[in-house]
């Protein structure tokens, strides 16, 4: 194939990373998105990182102590564009087509022109960082950030450069801003240089660099949260308290994830089948390590690298989803590209190499088309419509933090995070959206995480609220939106005269 061609394919392959988003783009918003909209635009608001939806008894309505480079970025998007759901998901559609560009460079530089290629096709393909780029969530940024450490460390590496290692530090400290599994990518990065620079390393000014560098960043953080006592009590109730759990049960936790990565079905991916449907890829990816290792061992010892010490990293972390594994699949999409490529120049197994390479690209397309199909009726937009038709404005709501967006220049109160009977008399909210489908059937783990207020909040509501409007929804459920009417702090009948 000509570079003509292959510059050609690939061109298309960056139009499609933006155009396969337009399709149902108004579909399937949920709670993390809320969490992280309602964060960005509070700060772009005030100038400060809470959330403004969660009562004043949560330590976030005071401090938001997560890495803060995700609500600076949505803030930025809603400055420019306004507040919206494209708009929110702008960042994370951006950062997929940055990590297909910087993949393309990074094999290129590892193995020529068709390298990048195959490496970016792949990664176009790849069910998470297909969800991740429509998702408002950090991953797909952080996903980006991690690539380009590759990419500047390779320069690092091959140059000697001190500036090339300073800019691969930043990048990775760059990735922890956005989230802390971003620390795989400072964990991976010196790795990478103690390998390189072994018993030399504390001589060489490149090490002092990067950990100056990081080191840095973490004082900065540092300095943050013990700024006041808001921020300390956010940080350790983000972090202390729920960190506490034994690594025994962390490793265990792991099991789901790999279980999702793999193409199991589940509560909250439900598939028509509940076999291993992406067990093909995971073989895919582990034989093209050992294919990688007899042709190129320091891009395989490069990938290896990165993929496990974010794995181990990943390992620590509360939060079990197979979502955080989007770090990893710039890695899984460059060792099949690479492994592919060497089969196609140094064996007999061109042909071979080329149907692997194609089934995994044309099933994870299918996986992609499968979940836009799986979340047709998620109709954020018509939802969010009517929602607002029925709560006027300058009145409060109380709902699942998912409606936060479709009521944004309302006051919003998210009951995922206010218990009812804290939240009439302290909160008083106008009006009540009740029975979506978390308050129903659970936050999708299995258990039913609402029963209490859900049987709570309807008692309530058949007694002494207004029913105004009945919203159904495939996806959301229907939703049941009540007028609660207030008269010195007590209940009323709306129709009565105050």
């Amino acid at each position: 194939m000509s570079k003509t061609v292959l510059r050609i394919v690939f061109a298309a392959t960056l139009l499609f990373s933006l155009a396969d988003q337009i399709p149902l783009r108004n579909t399937r918003w949920v709670e993390d998105e809320g969490w992280y909209g309602d964060a960005g635009k509070t700060f772009l608001e005030e100038g400060r990182l809470r959330l403004a939806s969660f009562p004043p008894r949560d330590t976030f309505n005071h401090a938001d102590t997560r890495p803060p480079a995700m609500s600076w970025a949505l803030a930025l998007s809603f400055k420019l564009f306004g507040v919206g759901l494209w708009q929110a998901r702008l960042p994370s559609y951006l950062a997929r087509t940055g990590a297909i560009l910087l993949i393309f460079l990074l094999g290129v530089r590892y193995a020529g022109l068709l390298a990048g290629v195959l490496a970016a096709a792949l990664l176009l393909s790849d069910n998470y960082l297909f969800v991740a780029s429509r998702t408002v969530r950090p991953e797909a940024l952080v996903t980006c950030l991690f690539v380009l450490t590759l990419w500047l460390y390779h320069q690092a590496r091959e140059r000697k450069s001190l500036l090339y290692t300073f800019l691969a530090s930043l990048a990775a400290t760059a990735a922890m801003a956005f989230h802390v599994i971003g620390f795989g990518a400072v964990l991976a990065l010196g790795v990478l240089l103690l390998i390189e620079l072994r018993f030399s390393v504390w001589k060489s000014a490149r090490a002092w660099c990067y950990a100056l560098t990081v080191l840095a960043a973490i004082g900065a953080f540092a300095l943050w949260i013990h700024s006041d006592q808001d921020h300390i009590a956010a940080y350790r109730a983000l972090y202390v308290e729920r960190g506490t759990a034994p690594l025994s049960e962390k490793l265990q936790g792991e099991v789901s994830r790999y279980m999702d990565f793999v193409g199991f079905s589940n509560q909250r991916t439900p598939l028509p089948v509940n076999i291993p449907l992406r067990g093909h890829i995971a073989l895919a990816i582990a034989a093209a390590f050992l294919i990688l290792w007899r042709f190129d061992r320091t891009a395989t010892i490069d990938l290896a690298v990165s993929v496990l010490v974010t794995l181990l990293w990943l390992t620590f972390q509360i939060n079990k989803t197979a979502r955080y594994l989007s770090l990893c699949t710039p890695m899984f999409a460059l060792v099949i590209a690479l492994a592919a490529v060497a089969l196609m120049h140094k064996t007999k197994w061109k042909r071979a190499a080329g149907w692997a390479v194609a089934i995994v690209l044309v099933s994870q397309l299918a996986g992609n088309a499968l979940l836009l199909y799986s979340f047709r009726n998620a109709d954020y937009r018509t939802v969010s419509e009517q929602l607002r038709a029925a709560i006027p404005p300058g009145k409060s709501a109380y709902g699942l933090t998912t409606f936060w967006l479709a009521l944004h220049d309302r006051r919003y109160f998210a009951y995922d995070r206010a218990p009812f009977d804290y939240a009439l008399p302290a909160l008083q909210p106008d009006y009540l959206i009740l029975n979506d489908r978390v308050m129903m059937h659970g936050s999708g783990r299995g258990i039913d995480d609402f029963q209490e207020l859900r049987e709570q909040a309807n008692a309530f509501a058949s007694l002494h609220a207004t029913l105004v409007a009945t919203i159904p929804s495939p996806f959301y459920g229907t939703l049941a939106v009540y007028h609660v009417c207030y008269n010195g702090g007590a209940v009323r009948d709306c129709a009565a005269t105050p």
